[in-house]
């Protein structure tokens, strides 16, 4: 079965009409239907280690708007990225290519563009949130997470890519961030947060298991340049 990716974007498009590979072990309304099967994985070379947190929380309100804060997050700050924000963007996947080659390929010119506008299919750019991550005193982002609201199911979000500079990992932000985007969602009434991780990412793999995920399936991740054996990541979420 052949399929297209951006790998930037963080979604696999597969041919209309033409189902996913079967996920082995998976549960009832586990991403392997038609249309899509996002990439997600924590980028993260190995265990990581709690740094020093400054535990001041920024005071965000919640908005849909471009350039606005989203949530309040120890360390920095999130906001929702756009058209304008794609040459800062497209710095960090450039920044962040050890990932990319080790699960898709490295960023190409015009990465950040698409990574701002690729969809599963079925979604409206309203319900995909592209949050870029800016550390205390730092102009440049410092990650960036890709979220889609009610995919693959109404209330289930799940985060196409969730990407950490090399210099930010393995100091706790990640694991600090993610309860921030927690708290967040289920704010916003999300029973369930998924995503996928690559076999050939342990690390990534331990990382979201200690952040409360299981593995629910596994499945096959075909793209134009590769093919990736994936699990299937779910966490419940009391509202």
């Amino acid at each position: 079965m052949a399929g297209r990716t951006d790998v930037r974007a963080g979604w696999i498009l597969l041919r209309d009409g033409e189902p996913a590979p079967p996920a082995r072990g998976a549960q009832p309304g586990e991403v392997r239907d038609p249309a899509t099967v996002p990439r997600g994985a924590l980028q993260t070379p190995g265990p990581e280690r709690r740094g020093p947190l400054n535990r001041a929380l920024l005071t965000a309100r919640i908005t849909s708007e471009e350039g606005e804060p989203m949530f309040p997050v120890e360390r920095g700050h999130v906001k929702r990225l756009g058209a304008d924000d794609a040459l800062a963007l497209q710095a960090l996947l450039e920044r962040c290519r050890d990932f990319l080659e080790l699960t898709h390929e490295a960023p190409r010119p015009g990465a950040a563009r698409e990574f701002l506008n690729n969809l599963p299919n079925g979604k409206t750019l309203e319900d995909k949130f592209v949050l870029g991550l800016y550390a205390e005193g730092a102009d440049e982002l410092a990650g960036v997470i890709d979220i889609v609201r009610h995919w693959p199911i109404r209330d289930e979000w799940i985060i196409g890519t969730f990407l950490l500079e090399p210099t930010r990992r393995n100091t706790g932000l990640g694991a600090s961030v993610h309860r921030d985007l927690e708290q967040w969602v289920r704010g916003q009434g999300a029973t369930g947060l998924r995503l996928v991780v690559q076999v050939q990412n342990p690390a990534g793999l331990r990382f979201w298991q200690r952040q409360g995920y299981a593995i629910t399936g596994q499945t096959v991740q075909r793209t134009h340049v590769r093919e990736n054996i994936i699990h299937l990541l779910r966490k419940p979420l009391d509202t």
